[in-house]
């Protein structure tokens, strides 16, 4: 996992909600939940286009909230997933 892919996943998770609320501006590790930024439904959103845009397929033990906490821990659950893929095991 290196800085630039997780930097790149955090601005594509950050134009996905740029889309949703143009005025949405987060930082990488700004609560995306307890801010407001997020709710249910928009994070059931969110893991659909991670799974179309990253290859990956996020279990029920995935759905952690914490998992989705931040930009950068998105970035991270993603690497590790597709870690996972790669190493056969996802």
């Amino acid at each position: 996992m290196t800085d630039v892919e997780e930097e790149a996943i955090c601005q594509a998770v950050g134009a996905f909600l740029a889309r949703h609320d143009p005025t949405v501006r987060p930082d990488a590790d700004d609560e995306l939940f307890t801010s407001g930024l997020v709710n249910s439904l928009l994070v059931v959103e969110l893991i659909a286009f991670l799974e179309g845009r990253y290859a990956i397929r996020f279990g029920v033990a995935d759905l952690d909230l914490g998992n989705f906490a931040s930009m950068r821990r998105i970035a991270r659950t993603v690497l590790e997933k597709q870690a996972a893929v790669r190493a056969g095991h996802g």
